[in-house]
């Protein structure tokens, strides 16, 4: 059966930025998404359409080609004080690093 909008589909994934690893599933275990409901970008799930249940794929993609072209409007420089109080302590920060958090007005 073909990978269509509305399948579900369970897979591996690792995604890797600037050289850093950001996501890898392969030592936790598989994550399950449905196509054509926004849980994937866009651009990624083309990439599954079409697949047939027990394919392995490897794709390399260019961040203009995973997420779009960069847009220096989304990036935001924020006050160190506005999200270090909710860092866990042995957080690292660094120059070019990224952090996790939840913004304020965040859905649970």
């Amino acid at each position: 059966m073909s990978l269509r909008p509305g399948s579900a589909v369970t897979l591996h994934y690792r995604l890797e930025c600037g050289g850093q690893e950001v996501v890898n599933t392969f030592d936790a275990g598989p994550e399950t998404f449905t196509l054509g409901v926004g849980e994937l970008e866009p651009r990624l799930e083309m990439l599954l359409l079409g697949l047939n249940v027990g394919d392995h794929m490897t794709y390399e993609l260019g961040p203009g080609e995973a997420f779009g072209p960069h847009d220096p409007d989304l990036i935001h420089t924020l006050p160190r004080g506005d999200f270090v109080a909710n860092l866990a302590p042995d957080a690292e920060l660094a120059v070019d690093g990224g952090v996790d958090f939840t913004l304020p007005t965040a859905r649970p």
